[in-house]
């Protein structure tokens, strides 16, 4: 069976928490989402994304069908959007909750991702001790910053997509090898925003195989650097 490792901390500075996360080792899948900075209800709007993007794929067994992961992957979002939009009009209609959600499917042999937002998936290789981002920031900072125009003091936390917002937003998704080994960790922006990637693959790499003990470090780190948001990681290695 997969091992997963997941913990979400409130961290130093917000009065609650509005990242949530779900994992199921017998599915392969780790879900995470972020409530979006400042908007309002997002600590509902995550567990309603996380919790319809889970239901999608679980109740046609659509992961059997491995022709096209990171499409079905997608679907889950999409769907999940389509559902944080209708709970807010009929609970809290004017609001603007959100979130962000990414969801990974791990593989024996692939891992295929989707995503929408800035709630990040890594590939690490503990062998070599390098790692991959495997998505790409939705916001307006990464956009411009794709087009040479931004410097470095732009607001980096503006989303160019989330879920709530529009039906018609789309998610992206990809897929790709991995190996014995490695690792595939989704984090929230409260844990990559306060630990570069060098420090997360040393953790990663220096733990001596104990990952729940990298996994509290992981975590503790990014409380160490200010804990300025919540923190959420989540992570699998493959076997």
């Amino acid at each position: 069976m997969l091992k997963i490792y997941a913990k979400t901390d409130v961290g130093l500075a917000r009065p609650n928490n509005e990242d949530f996360f779900f994992t199921d080792a017998d599915n392969r899948l780790i879900i995470v989402a972020d409530g979006a900075g400042g908007h309002d209800y997002g600590e509902i709007a995550s567990r309603v994304a996380v919790e319809s993007c889970y239901q999608y794929l679980t109740r046609e067994d659509y992961l059997q069908d491995t022709s096209d992961i990171p499409q079905t992957l997608m679907d889950s979002i999409t769907f999940a959007n389509q559902q944080v939009i209708e709970y807010k009009k009929k609970h809290m209609p004017g609001s603007n909750m959100g979130t962000t959600l990414s969801c990974v499917h791990v593989g024996p042999d692939k891992a295929s991702y989707a995503w929408m937002g800035d709630s990040r998936i890594y590939l690490v290789d503990r062998t070599s001790r390098g790692q991959t981002r495997l998505s790409t920031d939705h916001t307006l900072y990464q956009e411009m910053l794709d087009r040479g125009e931004v410097g470095q003091n732009f607001n980096r936390h503006i989303l160019s997509r989330m879920l709530g917002n529009n039906p018609y937003t789309r998610p992206d998704a990809d897929s790709c090898d991995v190996t014995g080994g490695n690792i595939v960790l989704v984090c929230s922006d409260g844990f990559s925003d306060m630990i570069n990637e060098e420090t997360m693959v040393n953790i990663l790499t220096g733990c001596g195989g104990d990952l729940d003990a990298a996994l509290d470090q992981l975590v503790d780190s990014a409380r160490g650097q200010g804990g300025r948001d919540n923190i959420t990681v989540a992570f699998a290695e493959v076997a």
